[in-house]
């Protein structure tokens, strides 16, 4: 089962990997792990979004820490089969944006639920 770790270091080059995953599978929407994580940091803050894995699909889900020893789960931030998503660092127009990769068309998974924190539109994603 897929987790994510932390490495640290202060010199960029030599580091140290944590004993304990930081990010694991908390539900059976993560029922085989999570993976690829991507951090953001927005108006003070670090925003993880990263893949979680189930029996019946794949899906984006954000996590958001001050400080690297502990996070808040966000849950699911877009439908199943979006991977690859970046956050951006910096409102546009007053939004947060990000980009995404959607697969193919999918009808939802009842694992995952529905969207809470962002909707989406063409080619971009914009907050609620």
């Amino acid at each position: 089962m897929s987790h994510i770790r932390l490495a640290r270091s202060v010199d960029g080059v030599h580091f140290t990997v944590e004993d304990k995953p930081f990010i694991y599978p908390l539900d059976e929407s993560q029922k085989y792990g999570v993976e690829d994580p991507r951090v953001t940091f927005i108006d003070g803050r670090y925003y993880v979004n990263y893949t979680v894995v189930s029996e019946g699909s794949w899906a984006t889900a954000l996590a958001v820490t001050d400080d690297f020893k502990s996070f808040k789960s966000q849950g699911v931030i877009f439908h199943p089969e979006n991977k690859d998503v970046a956050l951006f660092p910096e409102r546009v127009n007053g939004k947060y944006l990000a980009s995404i990769d959607p697969t193919i068309p999918v009808l939802v998974n009842p694992l995952f639920g529905t969207l809470n924190l962002l909707t989406c539109s063409t080619g971009v994603i914009t907050s609620v």
